[in-house]
């Protein structure tokens, strides 16, 4: 009995403890263990920017008049002056005040104008133990706390001032340093976030119009749309701050004026071309440096190139970094002798049954102009050739004799690299092959347009190998220690064949010594024109 009610004391509690256990459960959450540290928020601090004018002994000399004095410093009084005589102002130094580095201009106003005095003064600026420096040309940067050089200016009368200089005033010469942060100081990136403070700041298209005419640094604080291109006429950088320039003309977004050796950096900026037609993204016409970093093109349907180089930009620099560019060429180089050098960016063609086989990249030649000379440099990045179904189209065409181009591995290359495998070339007035020539990527059309001159021939570029050549007239082919290989032949024509290389196997020779030596090597031979032997002596001895 006493057994019966100690079973089920123990169930009640056990009952009673599993209740708990739930009401416990019901009324409370899960949690893991936790702790927290609070660390006071760091003090922001803004940078301070001051600069100042001071004489040789630290004074300022801010909303002063400067005086002239002697050759020791010394403050002149009671000047007049004559002809023949030379006044030098005080020393004049920039003093940055602040924290921060600055890059300053020094401006000097009325040295120059319609004072009638001015006609006979002479006035010269040395700056920093440089003398004769033009008036432009005073600026430089300075880090917090230091001081530039000496700014000395002096006047000098003229010898043949007459009297009708006499009594007169020249007044409102003054000097004003105008100061903006310079790159120095670095934030969590780069020191670069101040580069563009120095620029004229435009929010629209008739301030970047007008600002653009200026040359000089131009920055974009908003997205602007513009309808009419720009036109670049002196050294000019626009940041892009990051916005998007939109275009909806039909010409060209920038144009740079021709053979103006006219430098143009563009940084950080999108270009929207949103127009059915554009016939050049930015057209760089002349032999300066084009810079751009950070710049994406795109956007349009009908943009025939995203980067044009016409041949007035022969011997230029062309620098692109970190940039997107897709256009039917997004590439374009007729000019020679250019430079180029494409780093970390992607390269695109848009491909259109319109625009069939435009190439992301063309260094061109149509028979009188020609990106000769051009050196292409692409390291890393991407270039893609597709056209409207999808399917590769060509990546790089190279229709140049000496050009260069050199893509490294680390390149990714969609598309097909094509450079011409024979060139064609016409005899000048001195009966020279030379001067103009034509570009050829299959043999066939190589032989149907020499084939359309008595006065051409065909340079071979590479080893050839084809299975019917149709030669629908003579043409002359120079084998230029290439092989040319065919299993039928067609058509009214022969070929005629110069230079040295191999022809269906045989060993085409154009001189005694080289005839000595084919017989030498055995094989077959084919003379590839006429032969004089009265210096080899026998040739068939045994």
């Amino acid at each position: 009995m006493a057994t019966k009610k100690s079973a089920k004391k123990a169930l009640l509690v056990s009952a009673l403890s599993l209740l708990m256990c739930v009401s416990l459960l019901i009324g409370t959450t899960f949690a893991w263990f936790t702790d927290s540290v609070t660390v006071s928020g760091n003090t922001i601090q803004s940078g301070t920017l001051q600069v100042d004018l001071i004489d040789n002994a630290g004074n300022s000399l801010e909303g002063q008049t400067l005086q002239f004095v002697d050759e020791n410093g010394n403050v002149l009084s009671n000047i007049l002056w004559e002809p023949g005589c030379t006044y030098t102002l005080q020393d004049v130094r920039v003093k940055n005040k602040g924290n921060l580095a600055i890059k300053y201009n020094i401006v000097v106003n009325g040295l120059t104008g319609d004072a009638k005095l001015l006609e006979v003064i002479d006035w010269k600026v040395d700056f920093e133990g440089q003398e004769n420096v033009s008036l432009s040309a005073l600026k430089g940067n300075l880090a917090a706390g230091a001081t530039s050089g000496v700014l000395k200016i002096t006047g000098h009368m003229k010898e043949d001032a007459g009297n009708d200089y006499q009594n007169l005033t020249l007044a409102g010469i003054s000097i004003t340093v105008y100061a903006t942060q310079d790159t120095v100081e670095a934030d969590s990136f780069d020191n670069m976030y101040d580069e563009a403070a120095n620029a004229t700041m435009v929010k629209d298209a008739a301030e970047l119009a007008a600002a653009i005419a200026n040359g000089g640094e131009v920055a974009l604080t908003e997205d602007i749309t513009i309808t009419s291109q720009l036109n670049i006429t002196s050294d000019t950088v626009i940041y892009g701050l990051g916005k998007t320039l939109t275009y909806s003309g039909s010409s060209r977004v920038i144009d740079v004026a021709k053979n103006t050796h006219v430098d143009l950096t563009v940084k950080d900026l999108t270009i929207e071309i949103n127009s059915g037609y554009c016939e050049r993204g930015i057209n760089y016409n002349t032999d300066g440096e084009l810079t751009l970093d950070n710049v994406t093109l795109t956007g349009a349907t009908k943009a025939t190139y995203g980067i044009n180089l016409p041949s007035s930009s022969n011997n230029a620099t062309v620098t692109i970094v970190d940039s997107d560019i897709t256009a039917h060429i997004a590439l374009n180089v007729w000019g020679s002798d250019i430079v180029i050098n494409v780093t970390n960016t992607d390269i695109s063609n848009y491909d259109t049954t319109e625009a069939e086989d435009y190439a992301a990249i063309a260094l061109n030649n149509n028979g009188s102009v020609c990106a000769d000379g051009t050196v292409l440099n692409v390291i890393g990045g991407s270039i893609t050739a597709k056209n409207q179904d999808g399917d590769e189209s060509t990546a790089v065409r190279n229709d140049t004799e000496t050009s260069v181009v050199n893509i490294s591995n680390t390149t990714e290359v969609i598309g097909t690299m094509r450079s011409a495998i024979a060139l064609i070339k016409y005899k000048d007035a001195n009966g020279e092959y030379g001067g103009q020539f034509y570009a050829s990527f299959s043999i066939q059309s190589a032989v149907n347009t020499a084939a359309k001159s008595t006065n051409s021939v065909i340079i071979l570029r590479q080893d050839i190998t084809i299975d019917e050549l149709n030669v629908p007239a003579d043409v002359t082919v120079d084998l230029n220690g290439f092989s040319l290989n065919y299993t039928t032949k067609t058509g009214a024509g022969d070929i005629n064949v110069i230079g040295q290389g191999d022809l269906n196997g045989s060993n085409v020779v154009n001189s005694a010594e080289d005839l000595a030596d084919a017989f030498e090597n055995g094989g077959d031979v084919v003379l590839g024109g006429d032969i004089d032997l009265n210096d080899l002596g026998n040739l068939f001895n045994p």
